[in-house]
């Protein structure tokens, strides 16, 4: 992977296969994210009490579809999936399918397609959910505003995108990786918020552990955004 200085030209799928073959995957934290059972937990509790006015089960309730970009080796499908949900999963190495092998033979609610997912053929069925595990952190600009576009367009008219995006502060560096320039890229506040809010409006928001300070340049927050009508 030659790149230039700064920004450089989007990776290959041929370049995240080779991210995976020589364990170069910092992003993969041998398990679920803890705040993925938390974002979930605050998506019932939002979408059982505008179905029933109160915060619990409702009759009315289903599991949702939840599609993953960029799943890897997918543990976070876990916390979807041990509540009766629908995983479809995307990846472009099929090692990271391999490695998510013992949840496939877990659920078999749980698809994982290997390809990219600009390519993928959603028009069987528009899903419910959209969990991104910082994959938009994981594009350079110029594909980020194609995949927000991609987001919506698979999501159904009142769908939903769980996130969980690498953010900074507007003086810290897109990556606190150095020379190496390589994923996730972090984002500012503005710079999200440009982006997704073209497709989608935010209705909950709050930092993982932490708020971004100056002294706390780089951190993660706990999003949940609604695709706009």
């Amino acid at each position: 992977m030659k790149h230039s200085e700064g920004y450089h030209q989007p990776l290959t799928s041929q370049d995240w296969v080779e991210l995976w073959q020589r364990g170069r995957t910092p992003w993969d934290l041998g398990g679920a994210h803890q705040g993925t059972a938390k974002l979930w937990q605050q998506y019932k509790r939002m979408t059982m009490g505008r179905l029933d006015g109160r915060a619990g089960w409702s009759p009315a309730w289903t599991a949702p579809h939840v599609l993953m970009p960029g799943a890897g080796a997918a543990h976070d499908a876990a916390v979807f999936l041990e509540d009766g949900c629908a995983v479809t999963a995307y990846d472009v190495a099929d090692q990271a399918r391999v490695a998510a092998q013992p949840l496939r033979s877990k659920f078999t609610q749980f698809d994982y397609r290997v390809g990219d997912i600009f390519s993928a053929d959603l028009t069987e069925s528009s899903v419910d959910i959209v969990f991104d595990r910082a994959v938009l952190c994981a594009f350079e600009p110029q594909l980020r505003e194609p995949y927000v576009d991609f987001c919506a367009h698979a999501l159904s008219s009142e769908g939903y995108l769980l996130g969980l995006p690498f953010m900074r502060t507007p003086a810290a560096p897109a990556t606190p990786y150095g020379a190496e320039n390589h994923p996730p890229f972090f984002l500012t506040v503005l710079e999200l918020f440009e982006l997704v809010s073209t497709q989608f409006e935010l209705v909950f928001m709050e930092p993982w552990q932490r708020m971004l300070t100056r002294a706390e340049a780089y951190g993660e927050y706990l999003m949940i955004w609604r695709k706009r009508a």
